[in-house]
């Protein structure tokens, strides 16, 4: 599956084998690749109240990962079976965490307050 959108390209596929060795136990194995990318980096410009600013949006990046499964389940007696499974998971970054700095909204955080940030450490 591929889909585009924004300035970026995300393209995933699987594959999944499921074998049953005999009646009483079942593996099923899986996985899953991903790979996500966005275009160069390029030049934006807006007007804010008179004011203008100039950003860039982030640079060309490609991510990519495998998420494997496997899972095996036991029947231990007609009415009992046990189960294990483990599995990995990727999530591509929002387009908020590409592009986001230090400031949340009107708030700019200061690692150190003092005076010449104009605020006083709680004594």
């Amino acid at each position: 599956m591929q889909s585009q959108g924004s300035g970026a390209q995300q393209s995933d596929g699987g594959a999944l084998q499921r074998t049953v060795h005999n009646k009483r136990a079942e593996l099923i194995l899986g996985g899953r690749a991903d790979r996500v990318s966005s275009f160069g980096e390029s030049p934006v410009s807006a007007s804010v109240g008179g004011a203008g600013y100039r950003t860039l949006h982030p640079a060309a990046r490609v991510e990519s990962a495998i998420s494997p499964r496997a899972a095996l389940r036991y029947d231990v007696s007609p009415a009992v079976a046990a189960r294990v499974s483990s599995g990995a998971g990727f999530r591509p970054p929002y387009l908020n965490e590409l592009v986001r700095g230090f400031r949340i909204g009107a708030t700019a955080l200061h690692a150190k307050p003092g005076p010449s940030s104009g605020t006083q450490p709680h004594r």
